[in-house]
C-alpha cells in the first residue's frame, strides 16, 4: 500500500461525528451479523469471529485524508491499483470524497473488508447491506433497519459492558457456531461408526397405525421443565416421531407419512395455543401476530412465528414424539436460528403426540440451556435431548 501527500478534509466532514459512529458498540456487532447473514447466500464466504470484527473496527482511531491511495496486489506479478481508501494501522485513510454519501459508501466498503469480504461480489453485497446502517441517524433507526433484515443484536449493546464481557459473549456464540461447523464432517482419525444392527430374519411388517384423533377432541397439557438434562445413554435409543426400536430398521413409506402427520399435529396444537395466548393479550389480529410458517414453507428454520408480551417477535420450533422421551434431530438451519434469536426462541417438545391427551414442555432459549447443561447436545449428528415427559 502506498499513500500520497496529506489532503484537506472536506468542508462537510465532522471527525467527531464519524468517529462516534465507528466507536458505537452496536455497529461492530451489526456488521458481523450482516456478514453472517450474507454467508447464508454465499456459502463460500466465511466471516471472522465477532470478537475479531469488533477489534478490527475499534482499532480505527482516526480518519485521515490523502491525495492518493495505491493498493498492491500479487498475482503472477505485483501490481499497484488506485483505490479510494485503505486501513493503515489505526487510521482509515481515504481520498477526500465530494459528499458524505460517498464517504459512507467508501466506509461501508472498508467495513465489509474488515468483516472478511475479499471477493468483489461479497464486498458489493455487504456494502449494500451495511450502507443503510451507516445512514441511520439514531440507534433506534439502526435497530429498525436490522429488524427488517431479520437480525436482533445479542444483548443490550452500548450499555456499558466491558470489552471483556463483549468478547466473552461473542466467544460463546463462536464456540457453538464452531460445533455446528464441526458437525459437517468427521474429525480426522475418527473411527467409522459401527454398522447398524440388522435382524437375523426379515421383520414382520408393522401393524397399520391407528388414525390420529380429531384435533377438536385433543387436549394439550403444558407442564414446566424440571431443568435437568438427560444423561447420555448407551445401547438403547428412545422413541422418535413414531417410536424407534433398539434394532435399526429403515422407515417404511407409511411410517414416514405417519411421522409427518404426527409432526404437523404437534405444530397445530402449539399454534392453536399461541393464538389463544395472543388473543388473551388483547391483540385482535392474531392471524397476523401468529403465523404457522412451516405449513406453507416446510423448509423454514422455524415452525411458528408469534409475538411476545413486549410486542417483539418470538420464534417457535415444535418437536413431537409419539412416546415420552426427549430425543430429536435438530437440523442445522434450525439450530442456527436458535443461536441467532437467543431468548426470543422457544423449543417445544410434545409427548404422546398421537393421543387425545398429549403433553408438552416449552424450553426457552435452548442455546443457553445447552451452555448451562440443562439440554444435552450430541454434535456428531446434531441430535439434541431435552428431558423426558415424566421422571
Amino acid at each position: 500500500m502506498s499513500l500520497g501527500p496529506a489532503a484537506h478534509a472536506p468542508s462537510w466532514f465532522r471527525a467527531d461525528k464519524e468517529m462516534d459512529l465507528l466507536r458505537g458498540e452496536e455497529l461492530a456487532a451489526a456488521v458481523h451479523e450482516l456478514a453472517f447473514a450474507h454467508q447464508k447466500q454465499a456459502p463460500a464466504f466465511h466471516p471472522p469471529r465477532g470478537m475479531d470484527v469488533r477489534r478490527r473496527i475499534k482499532a480505527i482511531r482516526q480518519i485521515r485524508f490523502v491525495q492518493s491511495v495505491q493498493r498492491t496486489y500479487s498475482f503472477v506479478r505485483r501490481a499497484s491499483v488506485a483505490a479510494e481508501a485503505a486501513v493503515d494501522g489505526e487510521a482509515l485513510v481515504l481520498r477526500p470524497p465530494s459528499h458524505r454519501y460517498d464517504f459512507l459508501h467508501i466506509l461501508a466498503g472498508e467495513l465489509a473488508q474488515l468483516a472478511g469480504a475479499k471477493r468483489l461480489p461479497d464486498i458489493r453485497n455487504l456494502v449494500s447491506a451495511i450502507l443503510p446502517l451507516l445512514q441511520a441517524n439514531t440507534p433506534a433507526e439502526r435497530a429498525a433497519y436490522l429488524k427488517r433484515q431479520g437480525i436482533r443484536l445479542p444483548g443490550k449493546l452500548g450499555d456499558g459492558r466491558s470489552d471483556f464481557e463483549d468478547d466473552l459473549h461473542d466467544l460463546g456464540e463462536d464456540l457453538v457456531r464452531g460445533l455446528v461447523e464441526g458437525a459437517r464432517g468427521k474429525a480426522p482419525g475418527a473411527s467409522p461408526p459401527p454398522a447398524p444392527a440388522r435382524p437375523a430374519a426379515p421383520a414382520a411388517p408393522p401393524a397399520p397405525a391407528s388414525p390420529l384423533p380429531p384435533i377438536d377432541q385433543v387436549t394439550l397439557t403444558v407442564s414446566a421443565p424440571q431443568g435437568v438434562a438427560p444423561a447420555a445413554a448407551s445401547g438403547a435409543s428412545g422413541s422418535g416421531a413414531a417410536g424407534r426400536t433398539s434394532v435399526w430398521q429403515p422407515r417404511t413409506p407409511a411410517e414416514m407419512v405417519r411421522d409427518a402427520d404426527v409432526g404437523r399435529r404437534g405444530e397445530e396444537l402449539v399454534y392453536r395455543m399461541e393464538v389463544e395466548r395472543v388473543r388473551a393479550m388483547g391483540r385482535t389480529r392474531s392471524d397476523d401476530d401468529v403465523v404457522w410458517t412451516s405449513q406453507t414453507d416446510p423448509g423454514a428454520d422455524h415452525d411458528i412465528r408469534s409475538i411476545g408480551e413486549d410486542g417483539q417477535p418470538i420464534w417457535i420450533e415444535v418437536k413431537t414424539t409419539t412416546g415420552t422421551d426427549g430425543r430429536f434431530d435438530w437440523p442445522r438451519r434450525e439450530f442456527e436460528k436458535a443461536l441467532r434469536e437467543g431468548a426470543r426462541y422457544q423449543l417445544w417438545r410434545v409427548y404422546n403426540g398421537a393421543s387425545e391427551q398429549p403433553e408438552a414442555k416449552m424450553f426457552p432459549d435452548p442455546i443457553a440451556l445447552i451452555k448451562s447443561s440443562r439440554v444435552r447436545l450430541e454434535i456428531g449428528d446434531l441430535r439434541a435431548f431435552v428431558e423426558s415427559r415424566a421422571r
